[in-house]
Parts: C-alpha cells; structure tokens; sequence
C-alpha cells in the first residue's frame, strides 16, 4: 500500500511540473488550441442531412396494374408484416431519411432517439406517398403483375410476404433471405436472397422436367422485381397450399376470432416442430454409430417411432413422419441454424395427400 501511495504522488508531482516550465525536469507547458481545431459538436436529435432521391414517376398502363398496385398498397397500409418487409427492403419512406442505408435494426433504433413523437407523425404522410410511388414503380417495371390479379393476402414473414392470384397460384414477394453466416455482423439478411433462389429456381426446373414430386413444392415462375436505388426484390410464382399453422387450427377448432387462443396454440405447433428439428439432428450425427448403439440411443427407425408417439400432439402422425424425413434430409446440408424459419406459417399441406407437408420457406 505504501508502495501505492508513493507511485501515487510521484504522478502527481510530475503533472504539476509539466505545468511549470521553469522548473528543473519540467516537460513544458501545455500548448494553447488553434481555434481552427475546436469543433463545434452537432446538437443532439440533429443528424446530418442526407441527399434527397425521389423516385421516378411511372404510368401504369393497365386494369391490372392499376388493381394490383392499389392491392399492394392497402397490404401495406394495413398488414404490419408487410410494412416490415417494405422496411428490410426499402428502408424508411421518408425521403430525407438520413439512417436509410444502415441496418434495419440500427436505423429504427437511431429514429427513436433522434426525432420526436411530432417528427415522425409529420413524415407519415411522405412515407405513404412515396411507398405508392415504390409500388407503382415494382409494378410497372415487373411482368410478373401484368397478367393477372391480386386478390388476397395470405400471409408474411421476416423477408417476405404471400399474395394470392387470381389464376389460383400464390405470389411470394420477398426482399431477401435468412444467412446465418452474417449473424455475429448484426444483420443476417442475404438481400441477393441466394439460398431461396436457388431453392425456387431448383424446384421449377423439377417441375417443367417432370422429376418433381408430391412433397415438393412447385415454383411456376421466379425472378426480379425492379426497384430503384436499391438492389432488386425477389419474387415466386408457387402453387397455392394451404399453410399448417391455418389447416391445425381449423382441425384443432381454435377461435380464429381469439387472436390470443390463435397466438398460444401458434406457439405450441411451433414447439413441436422444434422438437422434431432437434431430434432430426440427433439422428443424424448418429449416423456414423453402429445399428445397435443408434437403437440403444432411441435414434434408429423404433426410436424415431417412438419420439414421435410420445411427442406429437397436434400433427397427424403419419404427417410428423414425413416432416421430420424432410427436416432430417434437409439438414444434411443445412444447420439448425439455417433452418430456423421452418415452422408451421411456412410449411404446406398437399391437396392432394393430406400426410405430406410442403416446406415453402426456410
């Protein structure tokens, strides 16, 4: 301690003689500030000005795009999913937005602190105006809204959301799609959507070469949809299934009226699923085991039978077994981590074999 104490006012005698420069050993005194290096600090709530950019006009040309950008647009105006979707993809609707290039997360967050209640009531109208202006622009500059019509939402999710068409196909728009790899960067969006388009573009080449199946999901039609400033979004011309989550709770009788009945009961499917993804996995680092240990493990064919005996409440067996076929043969290429957007909103049931799903979205 006494060591301390000395060390102590040693420093301290040597930051007085640093002030003094006559003093024997002094380091001289401290210089006075050019003016020119004093900055004044920006104010708090001041962010810089960012470049306006407007986005170009358009003339739909068509009853259709007419139809359909109006369609959009109230999805917009009214779904909360599928604003969040305009937001990962866009950004904020205020013009003069200058957090528009950060990550989503960062630039919602920098918008809450830096602008008052009154601020961001006054930009809501701009952000209407200008996300008509972006969806007229998708809509003139992508084919895919020219021949025929929206006539329902069906549903959204972190990257995208689904539309139904009129010639009983399913829309899905997306801006991107889940990297796990981008996780420790603070933003795990691939906005060039590779995994996804890889997928859709894989399952529509199955279907035109009559190698798909009845498991599988059949992609019409995928591309771009052109927007402006911004890297593209993506689309999906699918065949239209009725989702798990919906077909489950119409079986199981839960009050779609009841948002909190629907929510609960969501959340139990959704475990279940989980726990087939995790048991999926089990099994397949099992793999490399001998027969007999995998059975003593519980993770060979009479495990499995078991797992999902004892387990599955709400799927249909013979469903949960093809599910989890799937999930265990999809995770040889993939990780948890990858396939944590399989869930029961993303996930289909064929029309035509109610025990086979159709995992959509991942």
């Amino acid at each position: 301690m006494k060591f301390l104490f000395e060390n102590w006012g040693r420093f301290l005698k040597e930051q007085v003689d640093a002030t003094v420069p006559n003093r024997l050993g002094a380091r001289g005194g401290l210089k006075p500030m050019d003016p020119a290096d004093i900055k004044t600090p920006a104010p708090m709530g001041s962010p810089p000005e960012a470049e306006k950019k407007e986005i170009p006009a358009v003339q739909l040309s068509s009853e259709i795009q007419i139809h359909n950008a109006k369609m959009l647009f109230h999805y917009f105006d009214r779904e909360q999913s599928v604003r969040g979707v305009f937001d990962e993809g866009w950004g904020s609707f205020d013009a003069a937005d200058p957090f528009r290039d950060l990550p989503t997360a960062q630039a919602r967050f920098l918008r809450r602190v830096v602008r008052s209640r009154e601020e961001v009531l006054a930009s809501r109208a701009e952000s209407q105006e200008s996300a008509k202006k972006l969806i007229n622009y998708m809509v003139a500059n992508t084919p895919v809204f020219h021949n025929n019509k929206i006539v329902e939402y069906l549903g959204g999710g972190s990257f995208g959301f689904v539309v139904e068409l009129d010639n009983d196909h399913a829309l899905k728009i997306f801006v991107g799609s889940f990297d796990a790899r981008r996780i420790d960067f603070g933003d795990w969006m691939d906005r060039e959507a590779k995994s996804d388009v890889a997928r859709y573009k894989g399952s529509q080449e199955k279907v035109f070469s009559g190698e798909g199946q009845a498991s599988e999901l059949m992609i019409y039609d995928q591309g771009r949809i052109k927007i402006p400033f911004k890297k593209d979004w993506h689309y999906a011309e699918m065949q239209q299934i009725r989702t798990l989550s919906h077909w489950m709770r119409y079986v199981h009788k839960i009050d779609e009226d009841d948002p909190k009945a629907v929510k609960a009961f969501n959340l139990e499917l959704d475990d279940e699923i989980e726990g087939l993804k995790y048991f999926a996995d089990e099994v397949n680092e099992g793999e490399n085991m001998s027969a007999n240990f995998r059975e003593k493990l519980g993770l060979g064919p009479a495990g499995q039978a078991q797992y999902i005996n004892n387990n599955i409440k709400y799927l249909d067996k013979a469903y949960a077994k093809n599910l989890f076929d799937q999930i265990k043969e999809i995770l040889k290429t993939k990780s948890l981590i990858d396939i944590r957007d399989i869930r029961a909103a993303n996930i289909g049931v064929s029309q035509q074999d109610e025990s086979l799903p159709i995992i959509f979205d991942y």
